[in-house]
């Protein structure tokens, strides 16, 4: 992705393997600036990377490992907005210091085996 990229949706088809953390980013900026989507040990969470992850966002879904799921990650202005294909949905605002442009990226925490299958990006309107 591009580090002028600002509003879009990134959807990413990904499998859990091993471990709790399983995320996609959005805005990306760098190691220490972005905005992430995941399984989680909670079930879907987002956070915001401000030299470090804190969870700003969750909502309980029970997912499990070897199975694949859908994610969505929408970036709009300072709107956030995570959900599963045929699961729960969350929103978020940014109310501080909001990141209105970067990269898309994959991660996961600690020890975590993530399979990424699909990955795709389109522009929000």
């Amino acid at each position: 992705g591009d580090i002028n990229w600002t509003d879009y949706t990134l959807t990413v088809r990904l499998t859990p393997l091993l471990g709790e953390n399983h995320l996609i980013l959005g805005r990306v900026q760098g190691a220490l600036r972005s905005y992430a989507l995941g399984l989680t040990e909670e079930g879907l969470t987002l956070y915001k990377n401000d030299h470090g992850y804190q969870k700003v966002a969750s909502t309980s879904f029970k997912w499990e490992h070897g199975k694949s799921y859908e994610l969505h990650l929408k970036n709009h202005g300072n709107v956030f907005t995570g959900w599963i294909t045929n699961g729960p949905r969350l929103t978020w605002t940014d109310s501080k210091t909001t990141y209105f442009n970067g990269q898309i990226g994959l991660a996961n925490f600690a020890g975590c085996h993530t399979r990424y299958e699909e990955v795709s990006c389109k522009q929000s309107t």
